[in-house]
């Protein structure tokens, strides 16, 4: 709750009201996993940073201290967790991670409009961004990134339609 809270005045000042639900689904599902799979039994919110940048999108980045990188979860229509990279998929234009000195970085981007970030002062995408390569669950070697959940793997997850 107080990650949604902290990112409404920034959104504001930048022109984004529109954005600011959708947004803080991303950062509740990223921060979550933050809590959730942080080095050691309990994870507190000291251990976790979150940055939100406006530059040629609107950037979330959580960063917590583990070094194991997350997964896209294959689960059950009636599992009642593991759809949070599922859901940051469907809602953001692009995200990924990448392994800090200290853990790991989790991200995800959202379009923003040119009028907006050129109002905001926001430095504009380029015409032609530079591809980011991000790796596929079946890419990640399980031992090398450290110990997640284990879980059954159900079946695929159901396509939305329109995402």
């Amino acid at each position: 709750r107080q990650a949604r809270m902290l990112i409404r005045d920034p959104m504001k000042r930048w022109g984004l009201e529109d954005c600011i639900p959708v947004t803080e689904l991303l950062v509740s599902e990223l921060v979550t996993n933050a809590v959730r799979y942080a080095k050691g039994e309990f994870s507190t919110e000291a251990d976790i940073e979150l940055r939100l940048i406006l530059e040629g999108g609107l950037i979330c980045e959580v960063y917590d201290s583990s070094p194991a990188l997350p997964r896209v979860l294959q689960v059950d229509r009636e599992a009642e967790n593991g759809r949070g990279l599922h859901v940051v998929s469907q809602l953001s234009q692009r995200w990924g991670s990448r392994r800090t000195p200290g853990g790991k970085v989790v991200w995800c981007e959202q379009h923003v409009p040119m009028e907006i970030l050129e109002a905001a002062g926001a430095v504009p995408a380029r015409a032609d961004p530079t591809p980011i390569t991000i790796l596929e669950p079946f890419e990640i070697d399980p031992e090398a990134t450290g110990p997640m959940p284990a879980i059954d793997d159900t079946g695929p997850m159901p396509v939305i339609p329109g995402g």
